[in-house]
């Protein structure tokens, strides 16, 4: 007969055995995006690899553009250097210069006196041919691509930042709305060949698991303009993973685009 003690001992390796099995079939881990909202996981800073854009980086790690631009003092059009570092977190000295700097704004417009207009100096300069449309401009969205909506949004941590749109292998992939490329690459392991397209400052949108691309960086694009076909993810599946982010943050596609007919 077993002892108690011993069947103690064979219950507590069963459940040890039990717990290792779970983490194994669980290690499918989310994208890169989704585990970096947890607190303490981002790195401090990251270096710039071949092909990474200031988007790319701020997409991978679930940042605003403009808050990495503004840590790292990059200026529009936000060109970085491979093999640099990018700081990920906000120095203690800048985030103390922006306190005081709004601290003496505000003195300085209480205390200034009212003065007369200056005339606006006249320019010769000639002005962009393509402009985004400001962060209050609304955004008139269309579906980027047809197809069965296989899994939806949701806002829970490790769990889907987008829609993904099943379909057939190299089905044709528009652009949801106009705007510019900002980053055309596979770098981004999760996302696979990855076109993101940013529609004025405040609006960007992503199409991933691409078979082929036809836009490049910097490009203008029109909506329902194609940018490219559709290909598989990971696990085999022929989708489209489409994402729109607004200052960053993920939002439900499916509240922007309208009703499919």
């Amino acid at each position: 007969m077993v002892s108690t003690g011993r069947f103690i001992a064979s219950r507590h390796w069963l459940w040890l055995l039990a717990l290792l099995l779970t983490a194994c079939a669980s290690n499918q881990l989310a994208p890169l995006t989704e585990r970096t909202s947890g607190p303490g996981w981002r790195p401090t800073d990251y270096q710039i690899q071949p092909g990474d854009t200031l988007y790319s980086i701020a997409w991978e790690f679930g940042f605003d553009y403009r808050q990495l631009a503004r840590w790292n003092h990059i200026q529009p059009p936000y060109k970085i250097i491979t093999a640099t570092r990018l700081r990920l977190s906000a120095p203690a000295k800048d985030r103390a210069k922006i306190v005081n700097k709004a601290q003496s704004k505000t003195a300085l417009l209480a205390n200034r006196p009212k003065l007369a207009q200056p005339t606006k100096p006249r320019t010769t300069r000639s002005q962009p041919t393509r402009k985004l449309p400001p962060a209050t401009e609304k955004i008139i969205w269309k579906w980027p691509t047809k197809g069965v909506v296989d899994e939806t949004y949701s806002a829970k941590l490790g769990h889907n930042r987008g829609l993904n749109i099943t379909g057939r292998s190299g089905q044709p992939i528009s652009a949801a709305a106009a705007g510019t490329v900002v980053y055309a690459g596979s770098g981004l392991k999760a996302y696979g060949k990855m076109v993101i397209i940013k529609h004025s400052e405040k609006f960007l949108s992503a199409y991933a698991h691409n078979q082929t691309m036809s836009v490049t960086e910097g490009q203008w694009v029109k909506t329902g303009q194609k940018i490219a076909q559709m290909g598989r993810n990971s696990a085999g599946k022929t989708i489209l993973h489409f994402e729109i982010r607004s200052n960053g943050k993920p939002t439900d596609p499916a509240k922007l685009l309208p009703k499919p007919s």
